[in-house]
C-alpha cells in the first residue's frame, strides 16, 4: 500500500519538524511529504526546514485562519496523494510514535468499502489539561485524516466547506470537523473507519502516537530525543492562548 502524507503547518516549526522525521522513519524514504503552511513569521524557517528534510513546501499568499488553515492542508493532502493509494493529512502537533500507527492504517483500508480512516471521540479522562476539555466534545477528530485517493476531489470538498461557512447553520459549521462528520455521516456511510488506535492511549502501554489535548511536554521532548531533537519549546498551549487577541478561528 502506497501513502503520500501531508503535515499542516502553522508557527510552530519544531513541531513540524518532528512530525516530519516521524512520518519518514514510520512511512519510509519513498512516501512523499508536503508541508502546508500557513503564513507566519515562522514560514522562511519552516520552508528552510521542509528543504531540509527533503519535504514539498506550499504557502498561501496570506493568513488563512485556523479552520482555513486546516481545510487547505486536507485539499492539499489529497492533490498531494493523488497518485498513492491513499492521501494522509496530519496536524503538525499529532506526532506518530509507534509502527502500529501505521500498522492500523493499512489494516483499515485493506477493507475496499473503506474510503476515510479518522480518529474517534476522545475519552475526558485522557483530556491532558483543562484547556483542551472541549476536543472531548467532538464526536471525531480531524488532526489526521486518511482518505482513499479517488474518492473525495479537492472540488468537491472545497465547495462543501465554503457553503457551510458562508450559509452556516450553526456555529460550528466552519470546523473541519463538524465538515467531515457530515461527510461520514452521508458521502461516506458505511465507507469509513474510526480507528481506535489513533483516538485512545492503552492503559500501561507505549503510546502509539501524540496528541496535543492527550499528551505533555515531556513526552514530546522524550520522542524528539529519538530523532536527535534537543532543547526546543514544546507548546501544546491552545492558539487562543498562544495569540490572544490576535487568534483567527474562522476563515472569510
Amino acid at each position: 500500500m502506497t501513502f503520500a502524507i501531508t503535515i499542516g503547518s502553522y508557527r510552530l516549526p519544531q513541531f513540524v519538524e518532528l512530525c516530519a522525521r516521524r512520518c519518514r522513519r514510520l512511512f519510509g524514504d519513498d512516501t512523499p511529504i508536503l508541508i502546508s503552511d500557513d503564513l507566519s513569521d515562522k514560514s522562511p524557517q519552516i520552508k528552510a526546514l521542509a528543504q531540509r528534510l527533503d519535504c514539498g513546501y506550499v504557502v498561501g499568499d496570506g493568513r488563512m485562519s485556523h479552520f482555513g488553515g486546516d481545510m487547505q492542508a486536507v485539499l492539499n493532502a489529497i492533490a498531494w496523494g493523488a497518485k498513492s493509494e491513499v492521501a494522509i493529512k496530519i496536524s503538525q502537533r499529532f506526532v506518530p510514535v509507534l509502527e502500529m500507527f501505521k500498522d492500523a492504517m493499512e489494516a483499515a483500508f485493506c477493507h475496499p468499502d473503506v474510503k476515510v480512516a479518522i480518529p474517534g471521540q476522545i475519552s475526558p479522562h485522557q483530556i491532558a489539561r483543562p484547556q483542551a476539555g472541549f476536543y472531548g466534545r467532538f464526536g471525531i477528530l480531524t488532526d489526521v485524516i486518511a482518505i482513499r485517493s479517488g474518492s473525495l476531489t479537492t472540488e468537491e470538498l472545497l465547495d462543501l466547506y465554503m457553503q457551510r461557512v458562508r450559509s452556516p447553520k450553526a456555529r460550528s459549521d466552519s470546523f473541519v470537523e463538524t465538515t467531515f462528520g457530515w461527510l461520514l455521516a452521508n458521502k461516506f456511510k458505511g465507507q469509513h473507519a474510526i480507528v481506535k488506535e489513533w483516538t485512545i492511549h492503552e492503559p500501561m502501554k507505549p503510546k502509539v502516537y501524540l496528541r496535543k489535548s492527550q499528551s505533555n511536554a515531556g513526552e514530546y521532548a522524550q520522542v524528539a530525543a529519538m530523532e536527535g531533537m534537543n532543547g526546543h519549546n514544546w507548546d501544546l498551549r491552545e492558539w487562543i492562548q498562544i495569540e490572544k487577541g490576535h487568534y483567527m478561528p474562522k476563515p472569510l
